[in-house]
């Protein structure tokens, strides 16, 4: 999430939707209470900066490798990207 809201902050679309299977994450993200965990506290930081830019972002959540079609295309392509020299830019979207 943090490396997504950077990008966001970065290429700022007015608009996105970031899809994760982190249903801990994401739970802890709608809990006030989870602020003492610094990683939800930096998430919830670049949250206030998307914000103040008037950029969009919703969270939804999708059940991980559990048979979706397209799944197993999506992690290929994620890892291809981690290991990609290639800066992506809004338009390759």
């Amino acid at each position: 999430m943090i490396l997504a809201l950077k990008w966001i902050l970065e290429a700022q679309p007015p608009r996105v939707i970031i899809l994760s299977d982190c249903l801990a994450g994401l739970t802890a993200l709608s809990s006030w209470n989870s602020s003492s965990n610094s990683l939800i506290v930096e998430v919830l930081l670049l949250l206030k900066r998307t914000f103040d830019l008037d950029i969009h972002v919703a969270f939804c959540w999708i059940p991980g490798h559990v048979g979706l079609a397209g799944n197993d295309k999506a992690d290929f392509a994620a890892k291809a990207a981690l290991s990609s020299s290639q800066t992506l830019s809004p338009a390759t979207f």
